[in-house]
C-alpha cells in the first residue's frame, strides 16, 4: 500500500511517534480453550526412558498427554510436543550413541526427533495407510540404524536406516499383536518378541525367521519382556499369570516369584548392574522387588499411592533410583531400591478427567473427579490441590454436588460411593447396598437431594433415600445392564431416564421401579452416554450416543437425529446452556461441539484444545459463558475470552519528495483478514512544550 502527505505532517510523525489503529472484526477466535492445569497433576504413564549418557534427562509418554521431558530427574516436567499429531504415546526409545535422537510410537504411526524432543516427525514409508498402534521400538544397540517396532495386528516392521523406510515382517510373527521386543544386547540377531495371547516368538536372524518358544509357558498373554544386559541367555516375561524366566535364550521357562497374590503382571525391570535385582509392575498389588534373580520376592510400596504400575525403569548410572509409572497416578521415584517413594508429578499434567462439577452457590469452587482421585479449585481453575479419599489413589468416575447443601459431594468410583460434608475435606465410604461394583453415574434428585441414584457398570441401577447411608438395586428389567447416564425431570422426579451400554435409553415413570425401552426413531445396538433436558421445557430431551445427538420434543416417545454438522460421531457428554436452552455443547472425540439452533445444526469450537477427547462438560448456572471441559489425557480447558492484538503493517518505509510530501509504503501483516483489519490511522505525535 501507498499513500502521500503533506512534507511537515509527515516530519512530525517520523520523528516522534506513530501508532496505527485497528477495527476489531467479529473474530471466531476470540474465544478459544485455555488450558487450566495447574497442580492437576499426574496421568496414566504408558512408558518412561532414562537418557543413558544424561540421566538427569527423564522422557515419559502418556495416554493422551503426549509426551513430556525431565532435565532435573523427574523433578519437574514440560510438554514436548511439537510435531506430534497423536497424544497417546504407548513406546518410546533413545537412539544409544546418539541420544539426543529419540523415536515414540503413538496410535497413529511412529515419531521420530533429532533434537531430544523438541520439534517431532512422523516416519511414513512402509506402514500400512490408517491407523497403527505402535506398541514397541527396540534399537540394536550395537548399529542404531536397525530399528524394530511392534504393533497392534501388524507384527512387526524393520527399518535398516533409521527410520526412513520399513519392511514388514513375514512368517509366524505376521499381523500378531506385539507389545514388547528385546535384543540379545551380545547377539543382536537374536530378537524375542512377545504377544498378547500366542506367547514369545523369537528369530536368530535378524526378523528373517520366527518360531514360537512357548515350552514351560502356564500363561500366553505376554505384557513385557526383560534380557540380562550380562548374560543374555537370561529372559525374563511378565504375564497375566506371573513372572516367568528363562536361562537357556528362551528355550524353556519356569514360572518365579509364586504367591505374590492374584494379580496382572504388566512389567519388569532389570538392575543393569547387578542383574540379581528385578522390579515388577503389578495391576493392583503395586511394585515388587527380587533381589535374587526371581526367586523370592517381596512388595516395596512405602509411600506409592497408586498400586496399578504400568512401566518401570532404573537409572542406568544410579541404580538405586527407579522410576514406576502408574495407571492414572502419575509417575513415582525412588531413591533407594523401592524402600520409600515420593510423586515425581510436577508440571505432569496428562490426567483424564471424567467428570467436572460446579458449586451452584459459589462458582469459584470447581471440583474434578479424575483418574488420579478428586481435585479442588476454589478460583475458578486457576490452579487446583488434590483432596485425598483414601490414603491410596482412587480414580473417580463420576460426581455430584448437592443442590440445596453444596457442602455435601459425592464421588463415585470402582469402589462405591464416596461422601464428604465438608466440600471435600474428609470422605466417607456410603457403598452399603455397593460392595463390590463399579458405579458410572451418580444423579441426585433435585427436590429431595436424599434421594440418589448410581448406575452400575454390568450392575442396573440403584437408589439411596437417605444420603447415600445404604442402597437398594431397583428395575428388574435393567438389573445386569451397564448404565452410563441418569436424567430425572425436574418437574416430575417419577419420570427418569437411563441411558444402557449397547442398548440405548429406557425410561420410567415410577421413580426407576420399573423401566420401558425407547424405540422410535432410535437405532439399534447403540450406546447412550449423556442425556439432558431443557431446562424451560423437560419434554424436549437430549441424548448423547455412540452415533451421535438425539432429540425428542415429546418426553422420548419418538427421536429425531441432530446430524448437521455433528453427523454420527461418539459423543462423550451432553450439555444444555442453563439460561438459554437453544444452546448446546457435545463433547466427542473429535473435539467440542456448539448449537445455538436447538440441535438443528452444529460447529466445532476447539481453538485452544490440545487434546480433543472430550469426556465431561461443566457450565457455571449464573455465567453462559464460564465453561469447562475435560479431556480424556490433558487435563482441564476453560472458555476464556483471549484479547486480540493485530499485528503492526510489515515493511513500513517512508520517503521525502520535492514536492513537500512524503511517499509512505507498507504491507498488509501475514493473515490480516484473521483479524478483521480494515485500515491503518496515522497519529501526529506532539513532543512537550509543542
Amino acid at each position: 500500500m501507498k499513500k502521500y502527505f503533506p512534507r511537515f505532517l509527515v516530519f512530525l510523525i517520523i520523528i516522534t511517534s506513530i501508532t496505527f489503529g485497528f477495527a476489531r472484526a467479529d473474530n471466531p477466535n476470540y474465544y478459544q480453550w485455555e488450558e487450566r492445569n495447574k497442580g492437576l497433576y499426574g496421568g496414566e504413564i504408558n512408558c518412561i526412558v532414562v537418557d543413558p549418557q544424561k540421566p538427569n534427562i527423564v522422557y515419559t509418554g502418556t495416554d493422551g498427554g503426549g509426551i513430556f521431558r525431565s532435565i532435573d530427574g523427574g523433578e519437574s516436567w514440560e510438554k514436548i510436543n511439537n510435531g506430534l499429531t497423536d497424544l497417546f504415546i504407548f513406546s518410546f526409545t533413545i537412539d544409544p550413541k546418539d541420544t539426543e535422537t529419540l523415536y515414540a510410537g503413538t496410535r497413529n504411526g511412529i515419531f521420530k526427533s533429532a533434537d531430544g524432543g523438541n520439534v517431532w516427525k512422523k516416519l511414513f514409508n512402509g506402514f500400512p495407510s490408517g491407523s497403527i498402534y505402535i506398541e514397541e521400538i527396540a534399537i540394536n544397540p550395537k548399529d542404531p540404524e536397525v530399528i524394530y517396532v511392534g504393533t497392534y495386528g501388524y507384527g512387526v516392521f524393520k527399518s535398516t536406516d533409521a527410520g526412513k523406510t520399513w519392511k514388514k515382517l513375514q512368517g509366524e510373527i505376521e499381523d500378531k499383536s506385539i507389545i514388547s521386543i528385546v535384543i540379545n544386547p551380545v547377539d543382536t540377531e537374536i530378537i524375542y518378541a512377545g504377544e498378547i495371547q500366542e506367547g514369545i516368538f523369537r528369530s536368530k536372524d535378524g526378523g528373517e525367521n520366527w518360531e514360537k518358544i512357548n515350552n514351560g509357558l502356564t500363561e500366553l498373554g505376554i505384557n513385557d519382556l526383560a534380557i540380562d544386559p550380562k548374560n543374555p541367555d537370561i529372559v525374563y516375561a511378565a504375564t497375566r499369570d506371573g513372572i516367568f524366566k528363562s536361562i537357556n535364550g528362551g528355550n524353556s521357562w519356569k514360572m518365579v516369584g509364586t504367591g505374590l497374590g492374584n494379580s496382572w503382571f504388566y512389567s519388569i525391570a532389570i538392575d543393569p548392574v547387578n542383574t540379581n535385582i528385578l522390579y515388577g509392575g503389578t495391576s493392583g498389588i503395586g511394585v515388587i522387588k527380587s533381589t535374587d534373580g526371581g526367586k523370592t520376592w517381596k512388595r516395596v510400596n512405602n509411600g506409592l499411592k497408586n498400586t496399578v504400575i504400568n512401566t518401570l525403569t532404573v537409572n542406568p548410572e544410579n541404580t538405586s533410583i527407579v522410576y514406576a509409572g502408574t495407571y492414572g497416578g502419575g509417575i513415582f521415584k525412588t531413591l533407594d531400591g523401592g524402600e520409600t517413594w515420593e510423586e515425581s508429578n510436577a508440571g505432569l499434567t496428562a490426567v483424564v478427567i471424567n467428570s467436572i462439577v460446579i458449586n451452584p452457590e459459589l462458582s469459584d469452587i470447581v471440583y474434578a473427579g479424575t483418574d488420579n482421585g478428586v481435585f479442588k479449585s476454589t478460583n475458578k481453575s486457576e490452579d487446583w490441590k488434590r483432596l485425598y479419599i483414601e490414603k491410596e489413589d482412587i480414580s473417580i468416575t463420576t460426581m455430584a454436588i448437592d443442590p440445596k447443601n453444596p457442602d455435601i459431594v459425592y464421588a463415585g468410583s470402582f469402589r462405591g460411593v464416596f461422601k464428604s460434608l465438608d466440600e471435600g475435606k474428609t470422605w466417607k465410604n456410603m457403598s452399603k447396598g455397593l460392595e463390590r461394583f463399579y458405579v458410572n453415574v451418580l444423579a441426585i434428585d433435585s427436590g429431595n437431594p436424599d434421594i440418589i441414584y448410581a448406575g452400575i457398570w454390568l450392575g442396573g441401577i440403584f437408589k439411596s433415600t437417605n444420603g447415600g447411608e445404604s442402597w437398594k438395586r431397583i428395575g428388574k428389567e435393567v438389573a445386569d445392564k451397564s448404565v452410563y447416564s441418569i436424567a430425572i425431570n425436574p418437574e416430575n422426579s417419577d419420570i427418569m431416564y437411563i441411558g444402557i451400554q449397547r442398548e440405548g435409553i429406557f425410561k420410567s415413570i415410577d421413580g426407576g421401579e420399573s423401566w420401558e425401552k425407547l424405540t422410535d426413531g432410535l437405532p439399534n445396538n447403540f450406546s447412550v452416554y449423556s442425556i439432558v433436558f431443557n431446562s424451560k421445557n423437560p419434554a424436549i430431551i437430549y441424548i448423547g450416543s455412540s452415533l451421535g445427538a438425539y432429540k425428542s420434543t415429546d418426553g422420548g416417545n419418538s427421536w429425531k437425529h441432530l446430524r448437521n454438522g455433528l453427523g454420527s460421531l461418539w459423543i462423550n457428554c451432553l450439555i444444555i446452556n442453563p439460561l438459554n436452552p437453544d444452546i448446546l455443547y457435545a463433547g466427542t472425540d473429535a473435539g467440542i461441539f456448539k448449537t445455538t439452533d436447538g440441535g438443528d445444526s452444529w460447529e466445532p469450537i476447539n481453538e485452544g484444545l490440545h487434546n480433543k477427547i472430550i469426556l465431561t462438560i461443566a457450565v457455571n448456572p449464573e455465567d453462559q459463558n464460564d465453561l469447562y471441559v475435560g479431556t480424556g489425557g490433558n487435563g482441564i480447558f476453560k472458555y476464556v475470552i483471549k484479547e486480540i492484538v493485530p499485528p503492526p503493517p510489515e515493511n513500513l518505509s517512508a520517503e521525502v519528495l520535492e514536492d513537500n510530501k512524503v511517499f509512505l509504503s507498507w504491507n498488509p501483516p501475514e493473515n490480516s483478514e484473521d483479524y478483521g483489519i480494515t485500515s491503518y490511522k496515522i497519529y501526529r505525535g506532539i513532543h512537550s512544550g509543542e
